[in-house]
């Protein structure tokens, strides 16, 4: 009766009637309305327009059968109460507790009812990522696996930045060491290079003093060798090679 989604909101209804004749009951429930009956003060109950239509097709129903056996056989309707009297009306049975009781838990479960569509969106939507969440899983259990390599891939890199100053210390000093290394090879190789130097230019001169000879002894004349005189000097870093000739 109140199955399905999307259910009207169910409103508040008037039930009139007594034990000898049933009223119309799909009537809504106006505050303003002043409700005047002598048999009893009518029933205001929560219902849908759905359930208040079936209830009057029923009262209709059952006051049409009445009727009948009313007009059949009147002595024995008034013995046994028209079939109305016996099992009392409408306003009879929906006044007793179980029955009233069954319709305040219907209008709680129609106002659950958004609730728990949302929560049925949610399990849809938590059945829809459901392979991305094992996939999550699948991966933590991987890093799970290479967590103690990790550790002591960690370790490791703790202690290299440990030492990570004295490295710098250690390539602080070399460069230091090359740099006086420098000097000192310079200072050392110095004397070396002037010997060799002067031992190349001793050799240049000694050529260069068998040329001119020659030249001067030349048949056809030349420069006499008083006049022409070439003179090498040793290699001084400070000082450039010098030539005299008079």
């Amino acid at each position: 009766m109140f199955g399905g989604r999307n259910l009207p909101k169910p409103q508040l209804y008037r039930l009139s009637g007594s034990k000898t004749k049933i009223g119309t009951i799909a009537q809504p429930l106006n505050p303003n309305d002043k409700v005047k009956t002598t048999d009893k003060p009518p029933i205001e109950i929560l219902m849908s327009d759905a359930d208040a239509k079936a209830l009057n097709d029923l009262q209709q129903l059952f006051g049409g059968l009445a009727a009948q056996e009313a007009s059949s056989d009147t002595s024995d309707a008034a013995a046994s109460g028209g079939g109305v009297d016996e099992f009392g009306t409408l306003q009879d049975l929906l006044v007793k507790p179980e029955i009233r009781t069954m319709q305040e838990q219907l209008a709680r479960l129609e106002e659950e009812i958004p609730d728990v569509q949302r929560v049925k969106e949610q399990i849809i939507e938590i059945t829809t990522e459901l392979p991305e969440i094992r996939r999550m899983q699948g991966r933590l259990a991987q890093l799970e696996d290479v967590l103690p390599e990790w550790e002591t891939v960690k370790t490791r890199v703790s202690h290299l930045e440990e030492t990570v100053p004295e490295l710098l210390a250690v390539s602080d000093r070399l460069d230091q060491i090359e740099q006086h290394a420098d000097v000192a090879i310079a200072r050392l190789l110095m004397p070396l290079i002037s010997q060799l130097l002067d031992q190349k230019l001793a050799r240049l001169e000694a050529n260069l003093n068998v040329q001119l000879e020659a030249i001067a002894n030349r048949p056809s004349g030349g420069f006499p060798p008083e006049h022409l005189s070439f003179q090498v000097q040793a290699l001084d870093p400070d000082a450039p090679l010098a030539m005299e000739s008079d």
